[in-house]
């Protein structure tokens, strides 16, 4: 950190050029990062690329890069990079927020972290980051640290004059630019409770929900720091903020006042509405929290606060006889207004509760769930905050969308009646509680919202009186480094060591255990031929065990294919393949199980008069979803799913094969934009896969869709003899497959939905799996996977 006096260089006579000075430094040293592109498409990312090179002829190009935003995604990225003169697109996903990771490598803290560990290890891809195409910083919250500028100085060392005379220079550097420490100017501004200055920065439009390196926003530092004025201001500049959770504890700014005892700011938070019973990640509530650490007042506040439910009643949404086709059935005759709900029975659990919601003309279902709590039944729903009863849940999620992506906006009544949600008036102008009460708080009693009090002395809290750490201890994320740098080599920065689970050695079997048989058929990449794996068991004792073996004419590069060999060996599960091991060969060959009833697709067109829609084809329908949801569990993704790829290992079980052989092979994905018919993979792949060369779990659920059209259609050939450009100009025109004849409405339904353009509309495997296991249409298949999972 510089040493130059603050007040000098922001005297009337040096402010502009020090401003200049410091921007210019802040630049230099983080020109390392300055591989941020924004919004672009693809192609116009391989064309920088290579206009890079035709500037540069004489450069190595390999390794050569830029990242961009996700087409898919407006929290995703996405790497583009040259190898041996090809380009590369990697997709970078985020775990939580602020971390990221590419499929199959760590999950790293910071974007900009997260390249740079790319940089000094090249883990999945064929090369590591090398030079990177100049453009842009990348933005500030989805980085782990920054530079330290004369703005964060000002506020760290308690200038708040010369904090606002930055604030008012046009020449004032990025708001939401974080330190060498990780935070922002309004972090710091706000745990010091310099209500001037953060008065100003919110006016400068600064991020209320940004995240500092420990993952609080300036809301956790105020309630931290027991600043109970600034969080009024940050509160009523952005009330959602009261429930954005730390990614990595999920405490909200409630727990982090409670477990320090900062009566002031709970009362500030629960008199703006916040959830009275989050939960952390561990399901620590903040009167949990208070107790703890014996915070009385807290407690007492706690205990004696009654939350006010608004006017919503019961009637207004509650549909007490229908299930979900029913729920369906009540939003298609009403307009489609995102945040339109209504609450229903669970029919399959008693005493359970479905909140059905309307986002993006597309209806979604969450399980409402109860739990004893305190000697009370509470509602909540996945990992949100406990509530005392369905109105009071109504009432927080009309607040803060908190997962459900949309807030709820209005409701259908059990008469067919559309019914506006309106927040309490209580909860629109916040001030600070001169002194904490002790009678019974209530968050619509007017005694309990008295005026704003001067502002009182900012005293730290004692160390003496606050033993307790601030934040569950966490393990430190190892810093990353960088060694000195030749002006003639790339620059090369140390990637953190990332702490991974032990992991088994890739099997390699010797092809003298292998006795080659007769050939079960040819795929893209080779053979695939009946064998026997032999066992040793003893000196004298053999062990014969069937398994198919798939050889290979080439493979782009064997490390490469370990990597990818080594993945689908670690997956154990009842409908994925095993793979058992590897053998050099030659030829190369993947030993897998033995799958005696072969391909799902030639089993279809050749028994179709043993497949029952209602037994088989729902059967195999869940089974795959059920694996496939497996694989979104691991974050892997297949990328190639289709019914030749669905192998029988009888009637009553199927099993999913060649994951990752895509990747495995080096295959190029432009193989896949052909222009003659016959049945490429483009007829199986999402339009973000053709378009724009992105896989995820999304395009994986667009396949699976494909995949029960042939099921359904018992082997039928989607979309004929259509060439590939005609099916995206068929999909890009709103079109899809028809429903086959034999194939039932719910399952095409079901189709529909994986069909939808957007990524994000499309249901997840967890989705698929649970309305397999749940839905009543399903009954004959349930008894089986039951039997299945309890093997």
């Amino acid at each position: 950190m510089p040493t130059r006096n603050l007040g000098v260089l922001l005297s009337k006579t040096n402010i502009d050029a020090s401003l200049l000075e410091d921007k210019q430094k802040c630049e230099r040293n983080d020109e390392l990062n300055m591989w941020y592109h924004g919004k672009l498409q693809r192609l116009h990312a391989e064309q920088i690329l290579q206009e890079a090179v035709q500037r540069n002829p004489s450069l190595n190009s390999d390794g050569l890069f830029l990242v961009r935003d996700s087409t898919a995604s407006n929290v995703d990225f996405s790497l583009s990079f040259l190898f041996e003169s090809r380009c590369y697109h990697f997709y970078i996903e985020r775990d939580k927020e602020g971390y990221f990771f590419i499929e199959g490598g760590p999950v790293v803290h910071g974007l900009e972290k997260l390249i740079d560990y790319y940089k000094g290890s090249p883990n999945r891809l064929p090369c590591n980051l090398s030079f990177m195409c100049r453009k842009d910083l990348p933005p500030s919250q989805v980085r782990k640290n920054g530079q330290t500028n004369l703005l964060h100085r000002a506020i760290i060392e308690d200038r708040e004059d010369l904090a606002l005379k930055i604030l008012n220079h046009p020449n004032c550097p990025d708001v939401d630019a974080k330190n060498e420490e990780g935070s922002t100017a309004l972090h710091d501004a706000a745990f010091k409770g310099m209500d001037s200055v953060v008065t100003l920065l919110l006016k400068l439009k600064a991020n209320v929900k940004i995240k500092d390196v420990e993952g609080s926003t300036p809301l956790h530092k105020a309630c931290e720091a027991d600043k109970t004025s600034t969080s009024v201001l940050l509160i009523n500049e952005d009330s959602t903020c009261m429930q954005e959770r730390n990614p990595t504890t999920h405490w909200v700014p409630l727990h982090i006042a409670a477990m320090k005892g900062h009566t002031g700011c709970v009362q500030v938070l629960l008199s703006g509405g916040a959830a009275l019973y989050p939960r952390s990640l561990e399901g620590e509530t903040p009167i949990e929290l208070a107790e703890k650490y014996r915070r009385k007042d807290c407690i007492d506040l706690l205990k004696k606060f009654k939350e006010f439910p608004g006017d919503t009643q019961k009637s207004d949404w509650f549909h007490p006889e229908i299930d979900r086709q029913g729920a369906e059935n009540v939003f298609s005759s009403q307009p489609s207004t995102s945040g339109l709900f209504l609450i229903r029975p669970n029919k399959n659990q008693d005493g359970q509760f479905v909140l059905s919601l309307m986002r993006d003309r597309n209806v979604f279902h969450y399980e409402i769930k109860t739990k004893e709590y305190r000697g009370q039944r509470m509602y909540y729903i996945d990992d949100g905050p406990l509530h005392q009863s369905l109105e009071f849940l109504v009432q927080y999620y009309h607040r803060f969308e908190d997962g459900l992506g949309v807030p709820l906006r209005a409701s259908v009544s059990s008469n067919n009646q559309l019914k506006d949600l309106t927040i309490c008036d209580t909860y629109s102008n916040l001030t600070s509680p001169k002194t904490p009460v002790t009678e019974t708080v209530s968050a619509h009693s007017n005694k309990n919202k008295p005026r704003l009090p001067p502002r009182p002395p900012d005293l730290d809290p004692s160390p003496s009186q606050d033993n307790a750490p601030l934040l569950p201890t966490l393990p430190a994320t190892p810093p990353v480094t960088a060694p000195a740098i030749s002006p003639t080599m790339p620059p090369v920065i140390a990637p953190p060591t990332p702490v991974e689970e032990e992991k088994e050695e890739l099997k390699e079997i010797l092809k003298k255990n292998l006795k080659l048989g007769s050939e079960l058929g040819k795929g893209e990449y080779g053979s695939v031929l009946r064998g026997e794996l032999i066992i040793n068991k003893t000196l004298l004792k053999k062990e014969k065990i069937p398994v198919a073996i798939k050889t290979f004419h080439s493979v782009g590069n064997i490390e490469d294919f370990k990597l990818e060999a080594h993945v689908m060996q670690s997956l154990k599960n009842d409908y994925i393949v095993q793979l058992l091991g590897v053998c050099q060969g030659p030829p190369l060959m993947l030993v897998e199980e033995f799958v005696p009833m072969g391909s799902m697709l030639d089993y279809l067109e050749d028994h179709p008069e043993k497949v029952r829609v209602k037994q088989e084809l729902y059967l195999w329908a869940a089974q795959i979803a059920q694996g496939m949801m497996y694989l979104e569990t691991k974050r892997l993704v297949h990328r190639d799913l289709a019914a030749r790829n669905i192998l029988l290992f009888s009637l009553q079980k199927v099993k999913i094969s060649d994951f990752g052989l895509s990747r495995a092979m080096g295959t190029d994905k432009e193989y896949y934009k052909a222009t003659k018919g016959g049945r490429w993979p483009i007829k199986w792949y999402a339009p973000e896969s053709v378009n724009f060369g992105h896989f995820s779990h999304a395009s994986d659920v667009w396949s699976y869709g494909v995949t029960l059209w042939e099921m359904f259609s018992y082997g039928g050939a989607p979309f004929e003899d259509m060439t590939g450009v005609e099916v995206i100009k068929f999909i890009e025109d709103g079109n899809r497959l028809n429903r086959p004849e034999k194939c039932p409405d719910v399952v095409y339904e079901v189709m529909l939905k994986c069909w939808s353009a957007k990524p994000v509309d499309r249901p997840t495997f967890t989705w698929l799996n649970k309305h397999f296991d749940e839905n009543p249409e399903y009954m004959s298949t349930r008894e089986i996977m039951r039997i299945n999972r309890a093997r």
